[in-house]
């Protein structure tokens, strides 16, 4: 997939930008990916200073994250998920398969959706996968992400 491929809503590459920082060392070798959460985090800062709007900055992020098939397939699964923009990972439709696909009883109202944190710089997002799970910091300004 090329940067020209999907005519993709810039909120959600921002968004998808934000949301796959913290699954890079699972999608990626470990040197690639530092070099990409650093790129990304530059980026982020450097568009979310500019303007949010910037169609250039947009462009650049869509372009780190087509530079890679399984970061490809990252973006394309939050870019599906409009208006939520989440990572795949906690979307119903991933969530369905974690629970092997089966039905859940009468009265379980089944997954529950993970709580969403940010940095307030805008350049990371973090889903909480449980409420016994620390909230993290921010990796990139070292601040407590806040819930939103």
């Amino acid at each position: 997939m090329g940067p020209d491929d999907h005519p993709a809503d810039p909120d959600g590459i921002r968004e998808a930008a934000r949301a796959i920082r913290p699954y890079l060392p699972r999608l990626l070798d470990p040197a690639t990916a530092t070099r990409l959460d650093r790129a990304l985090a530059d980026q982020l800062t450097t568009a979310d200073q500019l303007t949010t709007a910037d169609p250039t900055a947009t462009d650049r992020l869509q372009t780190l994250l087509a530079g890679n098939d399984d970061t490809a397939w990252f973006l394309t699964a939050v870019l599906t998920d409009t208006p939520h923009f989440r990572p795949p990972y906690h979307q119903p439709r991933y969530l369905h398969r974690q629970t092997g696909g089966r039905a859940t009883p009468a009265g379980d109202p089944g997954p529950i959706a993970a709580a969403r944190y940010t940095c307030p710089h805008g350049d990371y997002t973090w889903y909480r996968p449980d409420v016994g799970t620390p909230i993290e910091d921010c990796p990139t300004h070292h601040i407590p992400l806040v819930h939103g």
